[in-house]
């Protein structure tokens, strides 16, 4: 389990043992309710289906015991930041409303795959590069809209069937000032682990903050091991502060010199040193790709997820995994609602 510094929220746990027989609401708002997909510390998220439209949704709610003026604030945070955001790498938002004195979010639904169920897995260079890139250029778009994400992290990334990652739970994005009054000053938000230096001290973050956590990931998929992950908060805090970790090269000595430089700039303890935005990084890792010759297809984040890969037996730089011919896909039947639920 993720460490959680002070103030952040719990993790969504997927729940598909209850059912409308175990206290489901029959209705949010005009939604009508089907399942629990996700509960967490300030409320769940359900499939619902929109009658008037004909149409699958996911409704995130937010339990009137749990809405004091921060998570109400959060709550019109989030809403507000989804509806800004136009991007395929982004859950699209409905509607917004309040039922029986609790807020919700009716969402896109989402038919996807959690990147934390499958980040253990032999990820090859061209479908990590794959990825990256295509969190980067969501993540710019974040960016150039005044977005920065604060929690970016395997339980956030859902992979739908076709390979493409789509950024979910924005409950604790921060859109320029509009976190006066939200979030206290100093105040340590976001998942530990996933941190970049400046969020654990409690210091003003930016773009440079989400480049430093795709960086982890990147790692992370690349080696199989995260970084900075500890056994205890204080020796994850002093991983990420003070002590070094095990230098890429040292882990994948088969890695090209550029690759294991570009992550270890999106590793700078110093923010300024790391690429400055998501676009920034996106360029850098399609630049790389090219000179390399890597295809980034989505193809190849599929048959990842879908455990369908075989190693290609190809030299260890270019570490190329490809689908294998004929097999079928074996989607888990996840169908994870932008469960950026509960937050």
């Amino acid at each position: 389990m993720e460490p959680h510094a002070t103030g952040a929220r719990a993790d969504v746990t997927a729940d598909h043992s209850v059912s409308d027989a175990a206290g489901l609401p029959a209705r949010i708002g005009p939604y009508r309710v089907e399942a629990l997909l996700g509960r967490g510390g300030m409320g769940e998220v359900y499939r619902g289906f929109d009658p008037r439209l004909q149409r699958p949704v996911a409704l995130k709610r937010i339990l009137a015991a749990r809405q004091g003026p921060t998570a109400r604030a959060r709550f019109w945070r989030e809403a507000r930041t989804l509806a800004a955001l136009q991007h395929p790498g982004f859950v699209t938002i409905h509607d917004i409303g309040e039922s029986d004195d609790e807020l919700y979010i009716a969402m896109e639904l989402v038919d996807g795959v959690s990147l934390a169920a499958v980040q253990q897995r032999a990820w090859s260079v061209p479908a990590t590069l794959t990825l990256a890139s295509a969190l980067a250029r969501a993540l710019g778009a974040a960016h150039a809209a005044g977005v920065v994400h604060r929690d970016l992290k395997p339980s956030n990334v859902l992979v739908t069937g076709d390979g493409t990652p789509r950024l979910i739970d924005f409950g604790l994005a921060r859109r320029g000032d509009d976190d006066a009054g939200v979030t206290a000053a100093g105040a340590v938000i976001g998942t530990l682990s996933w941190m970049a230096p400046e969020q654990v001290a409690g210091d003003p973050v930016g773009p440079a903050t989400d480049v430093f956590a795709l960086g982890t990931l990147i790692y992370t998929l690349l080696c199989g091991a995260h970084p900075f992950s500890r056994d205890s908060n204080d020796a994850t805090v002093a991983a990420i502060l003070v002590t070094a970790h095990a230098p890429l090269a040292q882990r994948r000595p088969d890695l090209p010199a550029e690759l294991v430089a570009l992550v270890g700039r999106c590793l700078s303890r110093d923010a300024a040193a790391r690429p400055r935005d998501g676009a920034e990084l996106a360029r850098a890792l399609e630049d790389l790709a090219a000179k390399r010759g890597w295809t980034l297809d989505p193809s190849l984040v599929s048959a990842v997820v879908d455990g369908d890969v075989t190693p290609a037996a190809t030299s260890p730089t270019m570490d190329v995994t490809r689908p294998r011919p004929g097999r079928p896909r074996r989607r888990a039947a996840v169908t994870a609602a932008a469960v950026a639920a509960a937050a």
